[in-house]
């Protein structure tokens, strides 16, 4: 009985987290669009890229951490995406005519996968 509530409890803290991670992966599309759809107005650009690289850098913190149970390859795979990310958002801070494309394509990807919206 014990050990089936402390299965559920597990199940429901990953399912949390999971909704976590889709809230977080949507609010950076929703910032990309919102920068698209206002491309003379350098403050919605700038936050959009700020929350990306906070986002990524933040998975990628977490990843690294040596408790992180995720398995070796998707920590490595899920890095090697988010450093291609970081140096694309950093690119673009410097190129004003670098887009959000990829970033959003890569992000939509992510949030497909965590369950979320298709």
């Amino acid at each position: 009985m014990l050990s089936n509530a402390y299965m559920d409890t597990l199940e429901d803290d990953q399912q949390d987290a999971r909704s976590r991670e889709q809230e977080i992966f949507s609010e950076a599309i929703r910032l990309i669009d919102e920068a698209r759809s206002k491309p003379g107005d350098p403050a919605s650009r700038a936050m959009a890229i700020h929350h990306n690289i906070r986002m990524w850098s933040f998975f990628m913190e977490d990843l690294a951490m040596p408790e992180n149970q995720c398995s070796k390859e998707f920590k490595a795979g899920f890095i090697s995406v988010g450093i291609f990310v970081l140096k694309h958002l950093q690119s673009m801070r410097s190129q004003p005519d670098k887009g959000f494309g990829t970033v959003r394509e890569i992000n939509e990807t992510m949030l497909k996968g965590l369950g979320g919206p298709k």
